[in-house]
């Protein structure tokens, strides 16, 4: 049985993996799964998420939400 934190941890190298083809967009949607799967425990994991779904976000010119994500990954 696959546990949440695995898939998030899969999800993210998925988006990791679309941000290395500049898949903006597929990388902000893995992320955000991933996002959803963790728990406010997962405080490192959700920080790297958040910081990831970031530069996807500033990528796509989504400068509010990319600001809104790196206020969330520093808490």
């Amino acid at each position: 049985m696959v546990t949440k934190l695995t898939s998030a941890e899969s999800l993210k190298d998925a988006g990791n993996d679309a941000m290395k083809r500049e898949q903006w967009k597929e990388a902000n949607d893995c992320y955000t799964d991933a996002l959803h799967l963790t728990s406010d425990d997962d405080k490192t994991l959700r920080a790297t998420l958040y910081r990831n779904r970031s530069l996807s976000r500033l990528k796509q010119g989504d400068f509010e939400g990319a600001e809104s994500d790196c206020t969330k990954g520093m808490r």
